[in-house]
């Protein structure tokens, strides 16, 4: 249930670049890294030509806005 919510919040946040229909999303080993992992980042790098922390970084901040119940 959590992993699926997880997985439909990111895809909400994908804005312009809908294509990206496969992406991980895991339990990291080094569980200091967080709750989940996902390769989204590196997918959308190459198509927005941007570095992946920066793609990252834009997700983090559609993710807190998108005011899910399921993140902190």
């Amino acid at each position: 249930m959590i992993r699926s919510e997880v997985r439909k919040t990111i895809k909400d946040s994908l804005g312009k670049i809908k294509d990206i229909s496969e992406f991980s999303l895991e339990v990291p080993s080094d569980l200091s890294h967080g709750d989940y992992a996902s390769n989204i980042a590196f997918l959308a790098a190459g198509k927005l030509k941007k570095s992946p922390l920066e793609i990252a970084e834009d997700f983090k901040l559609k993710i807190i806005k998108s005011k899910s119940k399921i993140f902190e």
